[in-house]
């Protein structure tokens, strides 16, 4: 198994396939020793002469299967850097949310596949990291949210935002929103961190 890899907390669905005698313990909260300790059990039932396999209850298979499917997702999930310079103040918060899709972008956060809100700094860009982040294609919008209302302030209460805003691969000010096709970057190894700059519509 790679060397630094995270799991997360055992999900509540996973949790109901567990043995009793394994529920609401310290090993939920480390799912690789929970592996580790059923195959384990299932190597001495063997001694006796039976097939391990054919002794693993289906629920606790398929157990093992998804915390292995976990394991592969975790050790391709890496650390994407992402360096904001903004024409704002330097008050507030940087909004980000990463997209996987063109569904709820660029401003919808309960679509985003991540998203965070780093407080600017007093001088120089904005460092916000995004962590736990497969490698793949993915589109970044960012707000400079002022006033840190979790909200884009809009002229007269409609039309473009009052504060400043950017997207990934645009460096360049913006006269209208841009489609998500042309703000998708690749994250990889070689290309994990990038620089948006928050502009002013207006």
């Amino acid at each position: 198994m790679a060397r630094g890899i995270k799991f997360p907390k055992t999900p509540i669905l996973f949790q109901n396939f567990l043995p009793r005698r394994l529920r609401d313990t310290e090993q939920l909260k480390t799912p690789s020793k929970l592996v580790a300790i059923h195959f384990q059990s299932c190597d001495s039932s063997n001694a006796g002469g039976e097939n391990s396999i054919s002794s693993i209850s289906a629920p606790l298979r398929l157990w093992s299967i998804a915390i292995l499917l976990l394991a592969a997702i975790s050790a391709n999930a890496e650390t994407l850097t992402v360096n904001v310079t903004t024409e704002g103040p330097r008050e507030g918060v940087i909004a980000i949310l990463v997209f996987n899709s063109k569904k709820g972008f660029p401003n919808k956060p309960e679509k985003a596949f991540r998203r965070t809100r780093v407080p600017v700094v007093a001088e120089g860009p904005v460092e916000c990291t995004i962590t736990n982040l497969p490698y793949g294609a993915y589109s970044i919008s960012v707000l400079h949210d002022i006033d840190d209302d979790y909200t884009p302030d809009k002229l007269l209460g409609f039309g473009p935002p009052k504060e400043p805003i950017g997207f990934s691969n645009i460096d360049k000010k913006l006269l209208k929103q841009p489609s998500y096709k042309s703000t998708v970057f690749t994250f990889s190894a070689q290309t994990n961190e990038i620089a948006i700059v928050a502009r002013y519509v207006l």
